[in-house]
């Protein structure tokens, strides 16, 4: 990620870690000082950040992978990601609906810059804006997509990290204070030995703020042995419909993570296409 980026989450948060087969997952989870240093392995980091943009422009996809869990994860030629083309989503809960929110339709995992993208036929993202992904929909799944495609590029390179900065998230004095005079000269965490969340959560929204948990599969113990039973980190992030986009705000009370949680019961599985 960005020098910039890496300094707000540390001057904000301590930083949880899992490690999966060598990947070390640097999640904000945030409360701590300037003191701390970027802990990612050099072996697990994308290519090298260069200045401009990573978007080549580029449609269509490549050959798909699979994921640690076993999930078909799609490969675009664009790095940034590819919209998919939207559909009517029809009748389903939302935030004004007792129990789970249903799922966006059409999920797909693809394999990205920063850790994996979700995108939708439903609720977006529906366009490339220069090194994210935008339009999502003004509704909890929309949002649910835009917060963790959000956490994926902030570990981004530098180009990718600092347009997430910029615009998809919420801008606020304190960050703007934290973040003065930093650069954007980082690399980014490579997520294709990283799993996108096995499911989402609503914790409460209104038609312009969502709270949102995502439940991250970690089948890998801290002794690099598969698990024998699932253990799940779950992270939150909290989302504001701000100038026609969905951004998420960057302090303690808005993004954390919990670590090995052994039952997600009441999160929504996502419909994967």
């Amino acid at each position: 990620m960005s020098t910039l980026v890496r300094r707000v989450l540390i001057a904000a948060a301590a930083l949880v870690l899992a490690v999966i087969g060598g990947l070390i997952f640097v999640v904000p989870n945030l409360g701590d000082d300037d003191a701390a240093t970027d802990t990612a392995d050099p072996s697990t980091t994308s290519a090298p950040s260069v200045p401009g943009s990573i978007d080549n422009g580029r449609t269509g996809f490549g050959t798909p992978v699979v994921d640690i869990l076993g999930r078909k994860v799609t490969v675009p030629n664009n790095p940034v990601g590819a919209p998919l083309t939207q559909e009517p989503a029809g009748e389903r809960s939302g935030c004004d609906t007792a129990g789970p929110v249903t799922s966006p339709t059409g999920v797909q995992i693809q394999q990205t810059v920063g850790l994996p993208t979700l995108v939708s036929t439903s609720d977006g993202p529906t366009r490339v804006d220069g090194n994210v992904l935008t339009g999502y929909a003004r509704t909890p799944q929309g949002a649910a997509l835009a917060g963790w495609n959000w956490i994926g590029r902030v570990y981004g390179p530098g180009p990718v990290a600092k347009d997430a900065y910029e615009k998809l998230t919420v801008a606020t004095d304190e960050l703007a204070q934290k973040s003065a005079g930093q650069s954007w000269d980082g690399e980014g965490l490579s997520g294709s030995s990283f799993p996108a969340p096995e499911a989402f959560r609503i914790v409460s929204c209104t038609d312009d703020f969502a709270s949102v948990e995502y439940a991250i599969n970690i089948p890998i113990d801290d002794n690099g042995q598969r698990r024998t039973t699932p253990a799940w980190t779950v992270m939150r992030a909290a989302l504001f419909h701000d100038s026609g986009e969905w951004r998420a705000r960057l302090d303690g009370r808005s993004v954390s993570a919990t670590p090995d949680v052994t039952s997600i019961a009441g999160f929504t599985p996502w419909t994967l296409s």
